[in-house]
């Protein structure tokens, strides 16, 4: 049994999610959850957040895209842990082919957050200018990605130790609120920012423990692990490496030293 399996109902070990019916009514589903939360962190900010009102449209957009960021990157996290630490024996067997109702509902739950944040935040950044191009397409890459994995029906061990790279979303959310809300000179944005920095490096350590894990597997993955299998983890991870991930820490590294809003750097029309 996995830990969705063993938490909340045995009898999601029962589906098939093989069969796009489940998939697609399950996206379906946390679709409508992430707009849920996405409406109550409106409905709640303009209650408990003075600072809200100051924001220009373009970034009470991306306010509500970090809430929405944040509850996926928790549960996400959660499942990485579990992964690692009590279903990894079970994983490790068969990294390419091996998978479980855990992983399969994690990656249609990966899939439903991505489309949702995605799409908001793309006609959010060509129409209102919020985020940055980079945001933009590693949010592409990462939908792209983890419908890649669904349609390869495989490689569920990487996409589990993809998911440590989310430990990274929740300071990087704390951190930019706080600067919005003023607090930037405070212990606790300083003390953020600090864990924010070691989040990235953190996020390096994994993405090179990917590496290791494939030198440690090469027989099965040469033998069994075809093409298009190959790119939806090696394709993204090098990236990842090279260009998202080193942008977010240089990123996060000058913000320490110069306290400003590198998403947007320029303040855009006030909200009427």
């Amino acid at each position: 049994m996995g830990l969705l399996e063993d938490c909340i109902s045995p009898t999601l070990a029962n589906y098939d999610y093989y069969r796009p019916e489940v998939q697609s009514t399950t996206i379906a589903i946390f679709l409508v959850f992430f707009t849920i939360v996405y409406v109550c962190s409106i409905i709640a900010s303009q209650f408990f957040s003075k600072a809200y009102a100051e924001l220009s449209t373009c970034e009470s957009v991306f306010w509500h895209l970090l809430v929405v960021r944040t509850v996926y990157a928790i549960f996400a996290i959660i499942i990485a842990v579990w992964c690692l630490f009590f279903g990894y024996e079970e994983l490790v067997m068969d990294v390419v082919s091996f998978t479980m109702p855990t992983t399969f509902i994690a990656l249609l739950v990966t899939i439903a957050h991505f489309l949702f944040a995605t799409f908001v935040l793309t006609a959010a950044y060509l129409f209102l200018g919020t985020g940055t191009l980079m945001i933009v397409l590693h949010h592409w890459m990462t939908l792209i990605t983890a419908y890649a994995v669904l349609i390869n029906q495989g490689s569920h061990f990487f996409m589990a130790l993809s998911f440590f790279m989310e430990i990274s979303t929740p300071c990087f959310a704390v951190s930019w609120i706080l600067l919005k809300c003023g607090r930037f000179q405070t212990p606790h944005w300083l003390i953020n920012q600090f864990f924010l920095i070691a989040a990235y490096l953190y996020t390096f350590s994994f993405e090179f423990y990917t590496y290791m894990q494939t030198s440690y597997h090469t027989d099965i993955i040469e033998k069994e692990m075809f093409s298009s299998m190959k790119a939806s983890v090696y394709i993204p991870l090098v990236l990842n490496v090279f260009m998202f991930t080193p942008y977010y820490t240089v990123k996060t590294i000058q913000q320490l030293f110069a306290p400003v809003d590198w998403v947007h750097p320029q303040k855009k029309k006030k909200k009427a």
